[in-house]
This record gives structure tokens, sequence and C-alpha cells, in this order.
């Protein structure tokens, strides 16, 4: 597959991505940035994304595949040296 389809896919399915992203972080700054994380991971694994196997689905794998980690680094960072958040 070629940028030129990733743009496609943007413009297709980038409504549902976004608001997948939204969904999992529940706060508009951090979805934004999965969002374009999301994408450009999707850049370098263009060449593993098929057009007839569920494009949709991949890019939310790689979303959830992103979303966990940085789950994992803030809990690893909490375990070193936690920080308290003021609301």
């Amino acid at each position: 597959m070629d940028i030129a389809y990733l743009s496609d896919l943007v413009e297709l399915q980038g409504k549902a991505i976004y608001g997948f992203c939204y969904n999992l972080t529940n706060k508009k700054n951090d979805a934004d940035d999965l969002y374009q994380e999301t994408f450009l991971k999707a850049m370098e694994l263009c060449h593993k994304i098929d057009r007839n196997n569920n494009p949709k689905g991949f890019l939310i794998s790689i979303a959830i595949g992103i979303w966990k980690n940085n789950c994992r680094k803030y809990a690893w960072r909490q375990r070193i040296a936690p920080i308290q958040e003021f609301n």
C-alpha cells in the first residue's frame, strides 16, 4: 500500500478513529496525541495494511497498542517517582 491510500484512509476513517481515541483516553489532548501517533505508526506500517482485510480494525489495533504502552510507561514512572496530581 502507498501513502496516497493512507491519505484516503484518513479521510474515510479519520473521524471514527479519532472518536475511538477520545473514548479510550477521555481527554481531548490525549486523544489528539493518540490519533497522531496512530497515523504516524500507520505510515511506518503502511506496507502491512491490507485494503481488503479491515484497515479500520488495523488502525484501531495500532491505537490500542500505543495506548497500552503509554499506560505502562506512566505506571512505571509512577512507581519510580510518584507525581501527585492536583485537580
